[in-house]
């Protein structure tokens, strides 16, 4: 279960930005649904979904290619080609980001516990690494390392709660390398299931890697349950295939599909190339959306809306947010650009669900929450949003040389009848 995530120095998010799946205890609207109990007493509630809204270009899909790639960089840490490793790159537009660090930390429960892991990385070394244990309300370090360069070496110190091999699984560990990643590989008894629960299991997926015809059919080869709850998906959102068809090429791992239609005229089998876009798309993305609603854990998807109705976005979320269909905690995070989920705001998302981004003036992208604004109930947040209340919209100049295009002005003068000032960097902007 992800608590809170943080990054700082990764592409545009140059200064330390937090996305937190901890609900507002002050805000009680849509609790049961939205929320889910924990059992961790120091943080007895954790949020469902979290949704991010942003321009083009303005930084929401790279908050979840941080996440992604903090995973990869902890999986693929437990290998032995360590030059398999992805290293982020940093800041690139000013000359002390571009020489400094990037980190990441992420807080989630597992088995009751909750845990706070980090690191810091430049180049291709690992500067710095901790993992904190809370079996209370204070934290317990069960190791922490930090590279001396002087004397090119990584230094370690473990808490006496760490059990096992310790200075093995610290020769293992080269400069590239996580700890973490070599302990767990090395069958720690408590780090191996923080590492296969927690980062091994969480998935994310941009808007191409979801729509990979192969990956789906892997998903579905041997997996009856999976197949038969897909096709119970789709035909409830009026997509009439009765069953599909895979035949395996002579090529190794290189499948044809067909779906099967059933008509007045008998089962009729059309090729994939002849199914839409947003078909092929649902298809591809329901194996992960079920599995880990079956299942429990992160889930998350870059631009779900891509060639899917906005109806079945709102029904995904609604999975997500009924206890029946999501038992077990899964929590999905993603980005849109479908403002029609902010419409009837009280019966879908929390405020504290709803996440904006943008790029301020050095062109470094801030992450903010609907939380941190005070909105009327009957507000038309989609409206409001469109029309650069909450900041995290595109900017749009007029082709000519005026300042302040026809739509802008007209803004303007709608002002007061929005209730309030403009978000301070929309009129900064503006100016």
């Amino acid at each position: 279960m992800l608590v809170e995530f943080r990054v700082k120095n990764f592409g545009c998010l140059r200064d330390e930005q937090v996305l937190s799946l901890v609900p507002a205890s002050d805000d009680q609207s849509l609790w049961e649904n939205n929320t889910f109990d924990t059992g961790v007493r120091t943080v007895p509630r954790l949020l469902r979904t979290a949704v991010l809204y942003g321009p083009n270009a303005g930084g929401k899909s790279t908050v979840l290619r941080a996440l992604q790639t903090m995973l990869d960089m902890v999986v693929l840490s437990a290998g032995i080609e360590t030059n398999r490793t992805p290293f982020p790159a940093p800041f690139l537009l000013d000359d002390i980001s571009r020489n400094a660090p990037t980190a990441f930390e992420i807080s989630f429960l597992q088995e009751g516990r909750r845990y706070q892991y980090g690191f810091s990385c430049q180049g291709r070394r690992i500067l710095e690494e901790y993992l904190f244990e809370y079996k209370s309300d204070r934290p317990t370090t069960l190791f922490n390392r930090h590279y001396d360069k002087e004397n090119d070496k990584d230094v370690y110190a473990f808490s006496k709660s760490l059990r096992g091999p310790k200075r093995v699984w610290q020769d293992a560990t080269q400069g590239s390398a996580l700890f973490l990643s070599r302990a767990a590989q090395l069958n720690s008894e408590q780090l191996s299931p923080l590492w296969s629960n927690t980062f091994y299991s969480s998935r994310v997926y941009d808007k191409f890697s979801c729509l990979s015809q192969n990956f789906f059919i892997e998903q579905i080869l041997g997996n009856s349950k999976l197949k038969e709850n897909i096709f119970s998906f789709i035909r409830s959102v009026d997509i009439d295939i009765k069953d599909l068809e895979i035949k395996k090429k002579h090529i190794e791992n290189e499948y044809v599909l067909s779906f099967i239609h059933s008509t007045k005229h008998g089962d009729i089998t059309l090729p994939s190339w002849a199914e839409s876009d947003g078909t092929m798309r649902l298809l591809s993305c329901l194996p992960p959306l079920l599995q880990v609603l079956e299942q429990g854990g992160i889930l998350a998807i870059d631009e779900l809306h891509a060639s899917l109705h906005p109806l079945i976005v709102r029904r995904i979320v609604e999975l997500f947010h009924s206890p029946r269909s999501n038992p077990h905690g899964a929590q999905l995070i993603f980005t849109t650009q479908d403002t029609s989920l902010l419409q009837d705001m009280e019966t879908l998302f929390r405020h504290d669900q709803v996440w904006f981004v943008e790029k301020n003036a050095d062109q470094a992208s801030n992450l903010y929450s609907l939380a941190e604004f005070q909105t009327e109930k009957v507000e038309n947040l989609s409206l409001s949003y469109l029309h650069g209340i909450y900041g995290g919209v595109p900017m749009l100049r007029s082709f000519e040389k005026e300042k302040i295009t026809p739509f802008l002005k007209k803004l303007l003068e709608y002002e007061t009848v929005l209730k309030g000032p403009f978000h301070w960097n929309f009129q900064k902007k503006l100016l």
